[in-house]
């Protein structure tokens, strides 16, 4: 989706909660909402809430997109740039949002994410899950867990630390380049 000349997207960002928000503008009259949808990964879909709000004075109206993140994210300040944020539903066990999540970081980047991380470990959580690869690849694939105040409540965060490998948003693409001792 662009902008168009009459709607503008002014906000895209996403909380610390795990939150993504999107916030459309367009003046005089209210804001088609529904190809603003391209924007919202399909497995995010299920979580999706629509605020409205219109300021008189400005004759502007809002359209608030937010969901709970499954999708890649940039980060700063953590030890990967790029990884998989992936909300666990009610009812969704977290070796299921792991598998997902690492599925879609496969399926992004090429490569299996080596690291999950988490706000807290469940007891008795295994120190590493094996994920099952995709058919052409070796059957699974290691995943280890590490406890990180920076992941929300209720997410997993899987990718590949920076010392093992660097990832890049390039040409529209995630690309992959091995670093350290592993690569």
């Amino acid at each position: 989706m662009t902008e168009n000349q009459e709607e503008t997207l002014v906000e895209n960002s996403i909380s610390r909660l795990g939150l993504r928000t999107l916030d459309i503008i367009r003046y005089g009259r209210a804001v088609n909402v529904y190809p603003w949808f391209e924007l919202v990964p399909g497995e995010a879909r299920q979580s999706v809430v629509i605020y409205r709000r219109f300021e008189e004075g400005l004759n502007m109206h809002h359209e608030l997109i937010t969901w709970n993140a499954r999708e890649m994210v940039e980060f700063q300040g953590c030890p990967l740039r790029y990884g998989v944020l992936w909300w666990i539903a009610p009812k969704e066990r977290m070796s299921e949002a792991i598998e997902m999540a690492a599925s879609l970081y496969k399926l992004r980047t090429g490569e299996y994410p080596t690291r999950c991380w988490v706000s807290e470990l469940p007891k008795d959580a295994p120190e590493s899950y094996e994920i099952e690869g995709f058919s052409n690849d070796p059957p699974t694939k290691p995943v280890t867990l590490r406890m990180a105040g920076w992941v929300p409540e209720r997410y997993v965060c899987v990718g590949i630390e920076l010392i093992e490998a660097e990832i890049e948003f390039r040409d529209g693409k995630y690309v992959c380049r091995k670093v350290g001792v592993n690569g």
